[in-house]
């Protein structure tokens, strides 16, 4: 089911009888698409960009120039939101536009049937377009090839020739445009962080809210726990798309701290909302369990929701673009000591064990939240296909 991918989960987190109410109900999951942050900027230099690879085709004599129709492809494939990427789609569009030519110019000299030679030509194309170096732009493989095999029959040298250097030409003036006027998505970062660490925070205190409520009071507001791992991972990908924006981008040093201060924000929501998706969904599932660990508006889930609340409004604060206040921090710190403290008590029975797990947890969010944001960034939740290589150091000026 496309686009419906993200799910969120309620959990009753009060006391169980039997088996606990679980509904599972699938939400839209925005595209994590950084250049849709900077629409209106991509929109004036694809039309500036396909306007003049226009001009510029058709300027080139003929035989090149008779293809001038393919110089605008070239160009509005070629725009991106960073140059870095910008530049390794225009190569990457070459290769396989220059491989799926060959591929279809060869098949000019096989003699097959019209159906055959057309079927034949997109397998081995399709097979040719698993090369990992074409990245994003492999499906002009097959475009190449079946453009050169069925509409270059009458001179193929010349299609092929026409069509590879008409695109190229586009993509040059795509990447010279994105070079000369560089997108930077500051707008779309700034807004990605707010909305997450919201995220994170309403989850806090929606869990806190939840403990402190009597039995049976606002029962359908109880079900609180949501799957936030995919916000955590858009704002992570929008983060990249940011710090890549500065390669090659001649207003980059003008904006670099605000840059740097974004990653180490992104950074610290990232990793505590990973922390507070699992600690909300433990206590939901502890909860909705034959014997529940906590008595819903006792002493206890009360100390537990003021910690959960405490640690909300420390996440809000590193949304809003604020530094954290040091009495808010160490306010939170020594309330995660006397609950600590509190639920050492309850060594001896059941409670030990999930109160730990949620001091440890808390444990991990402190560790993460510092008074001023520090440039030495821990690299969270990191994919197998996340390139290390685009995290680079931040220098303190």
């Amino acid at each position: 089911m496309a686009g419906l991918t993200s799910r969120a989960v309620r959990v009753d987190l009060g006391h169980a009888e039997g088996m606990p109410r679980v509904r599972l109900r699938l939400r839209h999951e925005p595209s994590t698409d950084p250049l849709l942050g900077s629409r209106l900027h991509i929109a004036v230099l694809s039309a500036a960009a396909a306007g003049l690879a226009w001009v510029l085709g058709n300027a080139i004599p003929s035989p090149i120039g008779d293809y001038a129709y393919y110089a605008p492809l070239g160009a509005v494939l070629a725009i991106n939101p960073t140059l870095a990427n910008s530049i390794r789609r225009s190569v990457q569009l070459f290769g396989a536009l220059l491989l799926g030519a060959a591929l279809g110019f060869g098949f000019e000299f096989v003699p097959l049937p019209g159906p055959l030679g057309v079927a034949t030509i997109v397998f081995v194309a399709v097979l040719a377009s698993a090369w990992d170096v074409l990245g994003a732009e492999r499906s002009w493989v097959m475009t190449g090839a079946l453009f050169t095999y069925v509409l270059g029959r009458v001179d193929p040298t010349d299609f092929v020739v026409g069509m590879v250097a008409q695109v190229s030409t586009g993509a040059l003036i795509g990447v010279a445009l994105t070079m000369v006027l560089p997108p930077m998505p500051l707008t779309l970062a700034q807004r990605r962080l707010a909305t997450t660490s919201a995220e994170v925070a309403d989850q806090l205190d929606s869990a806190g809210a939840a403990l402190c409520a009597e039995a049976g009071e606002n029962e359908q507001d109880e079900t609180i726990a949501r799957e936030i791992i995919p916000d955590l991972q858009r704002l992570r990908t929008t983060i990249d798309a940011l710090d890549e924006s500065t390669i090659g981008n001649l207003r980059a040093r003008h904006y670099q701290r605000k840059v740097e201060r974004y990653r180490v924000q992104a950074d610290t929501v990232v990793r505590v909302g990973a922390v507070v998706e699992n600690v909300v969904f433990t206590l939901a599932e502890v909860q909705s369990s034959s014997q529940p660990w906590l008595e819903r508006g006792s002493d206890l889930s009360r100390s537990i929701a003021e910690v959960l609340q405490r640690l909300a409004t420390v996440v809000r604060a590193v949304g809003a673009d604020e530094d954290i206040d040091k009495d808010d921090r160490q306010d939170l710190e020594s309330r995660v000591d006397e609950l600590e403290r509190t639920i050492r008590q309850y060594r001896d029975d059941s409670t030990w064990i999930p109160g730990a797990a949620l001091v440890l947890s808390l444990r991990r969010c402190l560790g993460v939240i510092e008074p001023e944001p520090t440039t030495t960034v821990v690299p969270p939740l990191t994919s197998p296909g996340h390139r290390e290589a685009r995290r680079r150091p931040f220098k303190r000026r």
